[in-house]
């Protein structure tokens, strides 16, 4: 049996790339029948990350459907849309391949669509494969890639450079809030990784975030819609390293027609995220629980660096190790009241911000809009 290693904490402007391996605990075991691939989905652990189940299909590596939740799990709404996935739960799913003649290949491609009304958060896919073979992919490959996403707090894997607690990546089905990601397709085999690959994606990293067939994201899904793949390698097998930039070669992405006919990946279909805008990102729609607020000390979580992301989603977060709070409604920066600083500012034990007189305001405060009294309904301390 080969486990393939994640690609995590991928650093796409100077941030060194740090790789571990998943805690056997979060793969399924290999299943027992010749046809059935099992998935694990696990949401993140803050609040409003859990929603619903989203769709799952597995295909070939040459663009074929060999599976399909919605058909292995049939019920009133074709797949999940009255199912829930809770936060920082595991959720499995197995997939009975349809398409016998392709099963022996066994999954390379896997699509996720949004289902029911309820967004949910990813942070974890784990695939494992009818011969054994186990794929991982985690949320932090979206974060960086620009998709709506929210810091984790499910540990992962340990390793020499401590705890890995993974982003998760948003779905919504029907972007209320204005999280217009409707689905994901990822290539399995591109997430196993050696040192030397986490070197390539570093110095390239749009072979990882604008190569379509690797990781794609779709502002419109249906649950069986085809995605699509590469004609020809675009690694060598034994190092992992990329044939150069053929990952980024059009002509080498094909699309599986549902008339079963290979063809081009045409231009038109490609559906690669815009860049996010000020006046894109409304304020009032980035808080999904604005009542809820999450205090956390660990230090990957950064409530500075989820309000300058102008591609985060979710509650407010206040990190007193760290020294800020984000007020998510207006992606506003707060210090943490301590040291002196007693005004303008976070207080974490009343959880407000205590604004003071006006003249005690420097200068860049007093630029900021005077914040509306905030009162919490569930404050969640991740440890």
């Amino acid at each position: 049996m080969s486990t393939a290693v994640i690609l995590d904490g991928l650093a796409l402007i100077g941030i060194v790339i740090s790789t571990v391996p998943v805690l056997s605990d979060f793969f399924n075991p290999k299943p027992d029948s010749h046809f059935t691939t099992k998935i694990r989905l696990v949401a993140g652990d803050g609040d409003a990350t859990e929603g619903n189940t989203p769709n799952i299909a597995i295909f070939d590596r040459s663009g074929n459907v060999i599976g399909n939740s919605a058909l292995s799990n049939p019920g009133p709404y074709k797949g999940f849309k009255s199912d829930i996935m809770h936060k920082g739960a595991p959720r499995d799913i197995q997939i009975e391949q349809t398409n016998k003649d392709s099963a022996a290949n066994g999954a390379e491609y896997l699509a996720l669509s949004a289902s029911g009304d309820n967004a949910v958060c990813i942070s974890i896919i784990t695939v494992t494969t009818p011969s054994g073979v186990q794929y991982s992919w985690m949320g932090d490959i979206a974060k960086q890639c620009g998709y709506p996403w929210f810091p984790g707090n499910v540990v992962t894997s340990i390793s020499t450079k401590g705890e890995v607690r993974p982003a998760c990546v948003w779905l919504d089905s029907d972007a209320t809030n204005k999280m217009d990601t409707k689905g994901l397709g990822i290539h399995l085999p591109s997430f196993q990784s050696n040192a030397e690959r986490e070197e390539d994606f570093r110095n390239h990293t749009d072979r990882l975030c604008k190569s379509n067939p690797r990781f794609m994201r779709y502002t419109k899904m249906g649950w069986l819609a085809p995605i699509p793949y590469f004609k020809e390698p675009v690694y060598n097998q034994s190092t992992l390293l990329d044939f150069g930039d053929q990952a980024l070669n059009k002509s080498n992405w094909w699309l599986k027609g549902m008339d079963e006919h290979n063809k081009p990946f045409d231009s038109k279909w490609e559906d690669v995220p815009k860049k996010v805008t000020k006046k894109d990102a409304l304020p009032e729609l980035k808080n999904k629980r604005p009542g809820h607020l999450v205090v956390t000390t660990f230090g990957g979580h950064s409530a500075k660096e989820l309000c300058e992301s102008m591609s985060s989603y979710g509650p407010d977060l206040v990190n007193p190790e760290e020294g800020y709070y984000c007020d998510m409604g207006s992606k506003t920066l707060w210090e943490v009241c301590k040291d002196g600083k007693r005004t303008a500012c976070f207080d974490t034990e009343t959880n407000t911000v205590r604004m003071g007189k006006m003249r005690w305001w420097d200068e860049k405060m007093s630029r900021r809009a005077v914040p509306k009294s905030k009162k919490f309904t569930e404050v969640r301390r991740w440890t």
